[in-house]
């Protein structure tokens, strides 16, 4: 049984998200799917739940090779995002965490396990003992100085917690970088929602600081971490699906591929072409979005892994990972493993098919995990891509062909393919023909799974047979749609209905074929329930996002028992898009006694407000109009506008408000404006 330790604790959290996490927690007593959130929670409240309790964050570290039998000491470890899975690494850990409301939810998650002990209360309290293999900073750092005296916070808490380590324990430090490529490509800064805020050094915010790699590296260097790696997730430390090193950061894979759960999700250019144009710079690293650090007193360990993989966007029973490592002789190897226990069956499966077959890459299994040598040279994808770059396209057709015959073989011919099996993995669409089928194949040959070895081939990643009759065309149609996928000039070049005439793939077949494989990606492999709650990255352009949105200045007046008054105000920027949308966050948390709040939407214009949403703490709040036009409350006739709230409770951290804001500076405007809400209500009253 897990042991929760409130000894430390204040009777105050000092960091929450509000109200929001007692929803949380009500999620994780009822055991709640979190995969299909939109029977319990509001949209808007998805990314906090996600943040907070997805599988995906476990990524970070899951790849990490933790000593067996290590102590791991987990630094705000929030709700238990990784917690359960570090217990799984280590023969003991200690989470320390401010907030006793978010203790408790990880107590709830994990009091099954003996190996765990969560200390509520602040770290800089507890009597440091050398005692620890790795101390873990995931997304903490950032805070340092919320919680840590003195002129040097943040070198102060890292010197501070250096004392819990062993003489050659390891931190591991997870932190957004503030020059990472999607702040210059408009994501706001995560801790403020402010665009471009950590790019031009935090001015006039004290409460939060994140770092570029050379400050960073400074910072450890200064609070006795002399030795450090670096890691950089993608696309960031919060729900990675890939980590990079500096060997292979700027190969030009960084920023493929990747999921985005954020609020906001328009960007002012596309990333990938703009990390491409760094890589070629052997720049990539400084702008890597965010952070993981391996950092020490001690020298490097010479085993380390030098890429991952991991697939947690899967259904579970097929969620497994990948990585690429060395050991100490520099000897590199592949292995692959099971991120869930569901996925063992899998892994088992995947070495059953690698040991199976004259040209399979054989490899070890070991607990769970599968080794493999790691093999050297180009794979069949990059000598498509030479052929394709030369115009070569009859080399394209030979080479597919030719491995066709070779690891397929000739095959038989059968209509009636709708297996059970064929349909669980393909969907039910048929096509009404007879087909040159194989059995036991692997169905995902694609070329970038196959390397020259010899005079013959070696395929790697033998992850999905299938026992029952397969068209042989459609694993070399597939095989040809990654190639036009992963070679964008292809199509220029060689031509799609080309090569698919030269395979004798007609446009009927091409369509069923496209339907079979996207039910396997989306409904055979994928969980798709995780697909509504991610963002798809719209592309601004800056030129007309800059003249159909302006920029200007709202005010929140605060009341503390002294009446509204200048020295009380927080002033915002804020942009409003050409629909007259808005969105403002303002911070209460350190203002006390609050009695009430005046907000000015805007000085010095005549506005009419609409559908205004205000929230303190998530919670839905009323504000009154203060001098809106008799009738239309949200008319404002004055270059004064404002509205009051007198119900605040004690203790609020943030006030959101969002909705739309009409300029009627035109007379045009005002007059179609006021008759249109006019006539709306006499109707109204009517009716």
């Amino acid at each position: 049984m897990a042991k929760l330790v409130l000894d430390y604790y204040k009777g105050k959290d000092l960091y929450s998200d509000g109200d929001i996490e007692k929803h949380i927690l009500e999620a994780v007593q009822n055991r709640w799917d979190l995969l299909d959130l939109t029977e319990y929670v509001k949209p808007k409240e998805y990314y906090v739940f996600l943040y907070h309790l997805s599988l995906i964050r476990e990524n970070i570290l899951n790849w990490y090779p933790f000593k067996k039998g290590c102590r791991i000491l987990e630094v705000g470890s929030g709700c238990g995002a990784i917690t359960g899975m570090l217990c799984r690494k280590a023969a003991a850990v200690t989470s320390v965490e401010l907030s006793r409301q978010r203790g408790e939810i990880n107590y709830l998650r994990n009091k099954e396990l003996e190996n765990l002990e969560i200390i509520v209360g602040n770290l800089n309290d507890l009597k440091p003992a050398a005692d620890y293999d790795y101390i873990i900073l995931n997304g903490v750092l950032e805070y340092a100085c919320s919680f840590t005296e003195g002129d040097t916070p943040f070198q102060s808490f890292l010197e501070h917690i250096r004392k819990y380590l062993k003489p050659k324990g390891k931190l591991l430090l997870a932190i957004e970088n503030r020059l990472g490529i999607k702040y210059f490509a408009g994501a706001p800064e995560d801790h403020t929602d402010r665009c471009f805020l950590g790019i031009r050094q935090y001015p006039e915010e004290n409460s939060v600081r994140t770092f570029s790699k050379n400050e960073l590296t400074e910072l450890l260097r200064k609070s006795g971490f002399r030795y450090q790696r670096f890691y950089y997730p993608y696309p960031d430390y919060k729900f990675p699906s890939e980590i990079y090193t500096d060997d292979n950061i700027n190969n030009g894979n960084y920023g493929r591929t990747g999921v985005y759960f954020e609020k906001m999700n328009r960007r002012l250019f596309h990333e990938k072409a703009m990390t491409d144009s760094l890589a070629k710079e052997k720049v990539l690293d400084k702008f890597a979005n965010s952070f993981l650090v391996e950092a020490g007193a001690a020298g490097p360990e010479k085993e380390h892994v030098l890429y991952a993989k991991l697939n947690t966007s899967r259904r579970r029973e097929f969620a497994v990972g990948t990585v690429i490592r060395t050991d100490a002789r520099g000897r590199r190897t592949v292995g692959k493993y099971a991120l869930t226990s569901e996925a063992a069956q899998h892994i088992a499966a995947i070495d059953r098919n690698g040991n199976e077959g004259k040209y399979n890459l054989k490899g070890k299994l070991t607990e769970q995990f599968i080794e493999y040598p790691y093999l050297k040279g180009k794979n069949l994808n990059e000598t498509a891509g030479e052929y394709i770059r030369k115009n070569e396209r009859e080399k394209v057709a030979d080479l597919i062909r030719n491995i066709g015959n070779t690891i397929l073989g000739e095959g038989f011919v059968k209509k009636d393919i709708y297996s059970e099996q064929f349909v669980k993995m393909f969907g039910d669409y048929k096509i009404d023909k007879e087909f040159v089928c194989v059995s036991n194949a692997n169905i995902d040959l694609i070329l970038d799974n196959i390397f020259v070895s010899g005079k013959g081939y070696q395929v790697i990643d033998c992850e999905w047979f299938i026992e029952t009759a397969v068209p042989k065309k459609f694993i070399l149609w597939r095989m040809m749609n990654e190639v036009f996928q992963q070679n964008p000039e292809a199509e220029a070049r060689v031509g799609r209905n080309w090569l698919m005439s030269r395979f004798q793939i007609d446009s009927v077949e091409e369509e069923g074929f496209r339907k079979w494989a996207n039910h396997f990606a989306e409904n055979y492999v994928s969980d798709q329930r995780l697909q509504k709650y991610l963002k798809i990255n719209g592309i601004v352009d800056i030129t007309d996002y800059l003249c159909e949105n302006y920029r200007t200045s709202t005010d929140l007046y605060i009341d503390t028992g002294n009446g509204f008054s200048e020295q009380e105000k927080m002033c915002k920027d804020i942009y409003i898009d050409k629909k007259g949308e808005f969105e403002v966050v303002f911070d209460l948390s350190d203002r006390e006694n609050i009695i009430a709040l005046r907000w000015d939407p805007v000085d010095g214009e005549v506005v009419k407000c609409e559908d205004i949403e205000i929230t303190i703490d998530g919670e839905p709040v009323k504000f009154k109009s203060c001098n809106g036009e008799d009738g239309i409350k949200d008319l404002f006739m004055t270059l004064d506008p404002q509205y009051l709230c007198r119900n605040v409770k004690k203790g609020s951290k943030e006030l959101r408000i969002h909705g739309r804001m009409l300029r009627l500076s035109e007379p045009k405007n005002l007059v179609d404006v006021y008759t249109r809400d006019i006539r709306r209500k006499m109707e109204i009253t009517v009716s």
